[in-house]
């Protein structure tokens, strides 16, 4: 019986229950059956009917089964009443705590039930709401729209839509209204669900406001902004984005932010990797700062801007995006190299005032001495010194030239190991001579040897003897002191550790302004009138280019020291300087031809070097040096050498030309390179042209006869001119 059903089961067990009955009654018959007394149980068990017992039995179990059925038909409703009783309150406790407002309503718009939001939300009571018909609770252009409402709820089973209602004082607000058309008891209603949505409304206009105040202020900017998200893709554009990338915001949404924004760095013009995905990617708090670049649009026009990236965040830190400002400074730079221009100009114009004036103290100077010299030509001891003089102020203005070529080309310096310590003595020589100044020197004799250009090294240390001697007025004393000295590692110098030479230059006058010492060593400063700026300035450019560092330290009315740090190349040896200006054993063994367009040059130069033992032919053009060798040659009387001046003027053949046909003709000739113009690769790397030596303009007529001692092999001192 445990397999059975429940209901048959229970059948079964009635069944049973209905023939224990009749057995029993059977049994009780039997017992009280007078035969009983005289009969067994058993005959008189069998002299009873059977099937009135079995009438019996079957009464028994159809009372039974109807007492059973009524008792689980009363249980059944009970049940369901139980069940309907608490569904309505679930119902009714979901109707109620609904946060809209729910009514149920006829077809015809009357209203049978609703909720407490619904009467709170339209300010009646329950009471008063029912029986009210819907087109009561809105507004009369609203109620105009029922009929095609109702018409879609029967077609569609639902309805949604945004709808004005009104409260029972007459304000109107805004609500949202759904609908669903149901069956009861086969009759049809109509859910409504309505929601204040006053304060959604509200926070969309708000919304909009924002994004109006935010188009217009983008619209107002000067500046262009750009909004992309997380993948660096474009968002928003502003007017003045779109007319600097030439993109419209419409085109450019989606698309990458580096096809968008296409930049440039300003110098290597090298395309710039996409901002917004390294400042997203590093996970930086703070924008990028703003970084010049060059913005390439869309049609190839180039701006020149100010980009700022920043990440967009919201308030737990999540990156949602990031904005690119950027500000188009293309006319701003623009004004400020025509400002550096014009201030250049001015500087230039100031600079060649002072030059001029050196330039024609200089001449003057010269012309002076040489009528003194004309005039003394029976004293020779005064024309001598007249001379002497002469070729002092050709010095200087030789010193004034290499300044300016050195400031404008900036060429690298020709190092060699040399001593410093002869550098100083004959440039504190020269900055005081005609002057009351008086130079102090300690120079140990075991000064380590400095890797340098010894031409720009003795400008350097000249301009700044000359600096402090004129500091003197003219008159004083000037102290310069030189030592071996090893900076060590974490040295507050901005050099490396290792050997130094330390040069102290240390004069006694007014000292530096505050307010002029950050700008001594700017091109074109100067405090003096006569002043052309460049001293300091060119100074500052080859202890630089040697590797070195240059500071001042001054204090008012107390003077100024400049420190001078370079790196020593190793122990210096002494070297002992021989004469050069000595005629050669046999007068006019060596010849010697002379390319330069300058007449008076070749012609001072020719002479010189006959008076001085060497046979000397001049040629003002390449073809006629080129010939002249020829000649040479083919006489059995070759140059040995050959001093060639890179610029020639006119429309032939310049000295390079001229040099390489010389060499085609004979590999093994020795060339002499001379030049004004030392950038030239040329003169720079005269060797790799086929020259045996360089020659520096202007030069002395010493410079000369060492340099081709050199190339000649008369000598085994190295060339000094070059």
């Amino acid at each position: 019986m445990d397999t059975m059903k429940p209901q048959y089961r229970t059948y079964v067990q009635v069944m049973l229950l209905s023939l224990a009955c009749v057995i029993l009654i059977w049994l009780a018959d039997a017992v009280l059956d007078a035969r009983y007394t005289s009969q067994t149980l058993w005959q008189s068990l069998l002299s009873l009917r059977p099937h009135e017992y079995i009438l019996r039995g079957i009464l028994v179990f159809l009372g039974l089964m109807v007492a059973l059925e009524s008792t689980v038909l009363w249980e059944a409703r009970a049940r369901v009443r139980r069940q309907l009783e608490e569904s309505e309150a679930k119902y009714r406790a979901l109707f109620e705590a609904a946060p809209a407002g729910v009514f149920l309503e006829l077809l015809d718009g009357t209203i049978v039930e609703c909720n407490d939001r619904a009467a709170e939300m339209l300010g009646y009571t329950k009471e008063e709401l029912c029986g009210k018909r819907a087109a009561d609770v809105v507004p009369p252009e609203i109620a105009q729209t029922f009929p095609a409402f109702v018409e879609r709820e029967l077609r569609d089973g639902w309805a949604m839509v945004e709808a004005k209602a009104k409260r029972k004082d007459g304000s109107i607000f805004p609500t949202e209204v759904g609908t669903r058309l149901v069956h009861l008891a086969g009759v049809p209603y109509v859910v409504v669900y309505v929601q204040d949505i006053t304060a959604r409304k509200e926070a969309e206009m708000a919304l909009a406001a924002e994004k109006e105040r935010l188009r217009v202020t983008l619209r107002s900017i000067g500046e262009g902004v750009i909004t992309s998200d997380v993948d660096g893709r474009v968002l928003l554009m502003n007017p003045i984005a779109e007319e600097l990338t030439g993109w419209r915001q419409e085109e450019a949404l989606g698309l990458p932010m580096d096809q968008v924004m296409h930049t440039l760095d300003p110098v290597s013009r090298e395309v710039l990797p996409p901002g917004t995905l390294a400042v997203l990617a590093d996970g930086r708090p703070k924008p990028l700062e703003r970084y010049e670049c060059v913005l390439v649009g869309k049609d190839g026009r180039e701006h020149v801007v100010l980009e700022t990236i920043a990440p967009i965040r919201d308030d737990a830190g999540r990156a949602l995006g990031a904005v690119v400002v950027f500000r188009d400074i293309t006319e701003q730079r623009k004004m400020e190299e025509e400002r550096q221009r014009a201030l250049r100009l001015g500087s230039l114009a100031k600079v060649a005032s002072g030059i001029a004036h050196d330039f024609r103290n200089y001449l003057s100077s010269i012309l002076t001495n040489v009528s003194l010299a004309e005039l003394c030509l029976d004293q020779p001891a005064e024309a001598r010194e007249a001379i002497r003089r002469v070729r002092q102020a050709i010095k200087l203005a030789q010193s004034l030239t290499e300044q300016l070529l050195l400031f404008s080309s900036g060429r690298e310096p020709e190092r060699r190991p040399g001593n410093i310590a002869d550098v100083i003595a004959g440039a504190a020589e020269l900055a005081t001579s005609g002057t009351s100044v008086t130079c102090r020197l300690s120079l140990p004799p075991d000064l380590w040897l400095i890797s340098m250009d010894v031409t720009q090294m003795n400008q350097a240390i000249s301009n700044l003897v000359l600096n402090a001697v004129q500091a003197m007025s003219q008159q004083g004393v000037v102290d310069i002191v030189a030592e071996n000295l090893f900076l060590p590692e974490n040295s507050a110098l901005p050099l490396p550790a290792g050997p130094y030479v330390h040069i102290a230059i240390r004069d006694y006058g007014p000292g530096i302004r505050p307010d002029d010492l950050p700008h001594i060593f700017d091109p074109y400063f100067t405090t003096r009138p006569n002043g052309t700026g460049l001293g300091l300035s060119v100074a500052h450019s080859v202890v630089q280019r040697h590797g070195g560092h240059l500071t001042v330290e001054s204090i008012p009315n107390q003077g100024s020291t400049f420190h001078i740090y370079l790196p020593a190349a190793e122990p210096a040896s002494s070297t002992t300087a021989a004469p050069i200006m000595e005629r050669p054993a046999a007068e006019h063994q060596h010849r010697v031809l002379v390319l330069d367009d300058d007449e008076a040059l070749c012609i001072s130069l020719s002479l010189a070097l006959n008076y001085l033992g060497y046979y000397a032919e001049c040629a003002r053009t390449g073809e006629e040096a080129l010939a002249r060798f020829e000649k040479a040659r083919a006489a059995g009387q070759p140059f040995h050498a050959v001093i060639v001046d890179l610029a020639i003027a006119g429309a032939g053949m310049d000295g390079k030309q001229a040099a390489q046909q010389i060499l085609q003709r004979d590999p093994d000739a020795r060339l002499i390179v001379t030049s004004g113009l030392q950038d030239d690769p040329a003169f720079c790397r005269y060797q790799e042209w086929g020259f045996a030596a360089a020659l520096a303009k202007p030069f002395d007529i010493s410079d000369v006869v060492r340099t081709l001692q050199h190339v000649l092999g008369l000598s085994s001192r190295t060339q000094l001119g070059g």
